[in-house]
């Protein structure tokens, strides 16, 4: 709820247009009253709280990890694209003339 009081504040003044003043002590009040209700949760990590935090860990790692993969592989895809004329000329190259079952180089 922190990211999201903070979150409101740019908001506020980016796409509504408030200025810092009023922007600030709306926000400023979401963020005492969440704060409040974050270190009073705190203190719950010791007791089993610790779980969900390793669980959301390992889930980010995941996503992260999917995320890089997913980038490395598109680059490599856009590494290897050859322009479509050359494709062609290299199929006309390419193309197999008499018996059927020979095969092309």
């Amino acid at each position: 709820m922190l990211m999201t009081s903070a979150l409101l504040f740019i908001a506020m003044r980016e796409i509504w247009g408030w200025s810092v003043l009023a922007a600030g002590t709306v926000a400023g009040f979401f963020l005492i009253v969440d704060s409040a209700f974050f270190l009073a949760n705190l203190t719950k990590i010791g007791e089993g709280g610790y779980v969900p935090v390793i669980l959301a860990v390992c889930v980010y790692s995941v996503m992260w990890i999917w995320h890089r993969g997913a980038a490395a592989v598109s680059v490599r895809m856009h590494e290897a694209l050859i322009p479509v004329p050359e494709f062609m000329a290299r199929i006309a190259e390419r193309t197999c003339r008499g018996f059927p079952a020979r095969r092309c180089s």
